[in-house]
């Protein structure tokens, strides 16, 4: 029973991730039309990103895989995330 709980744990945060990676990919397409002036307003999105890369690419969508939580690399990747959004404009 544990392993069904764990399984329908890992399919509802793929379908909640597959809906936000959507949201973020709609927001990124419509950064045209923004004012430059507010593309400043919207690089938190580069969090969200590196999250949802890392639950798909280390973690399978299993939000209790530790090595979701232990990555001493994390604020590294976010601020070269972050520096790489400001440089070209972008979120």
């Amino acid at each position: 029973e544990l392993a069904q709980t764990h399984a329908a744990l890992q399919e509802v945060t793929f379908e909640i991730a597959s809906h936000a990676h959507g949201h973020l990919e709609h927001a990124r397409e419509m950064r045209d039309q923004l004012p430059k002036e507010a593309i400043p307003a919207m690089w938190p999105i580069a969090w969200a990103g590196l999250f949802l890369e890392r639950l798909e690419q280390v973690s399978q969508f299993d939000l209790l895989d530790p090595r979701l939580r232990n990555d001493p690399f994390a604020q590294l990747r976010l601020q070269g995330r972050l520096l790489k959004n400001r440089w070209m404009a972008t979120f």
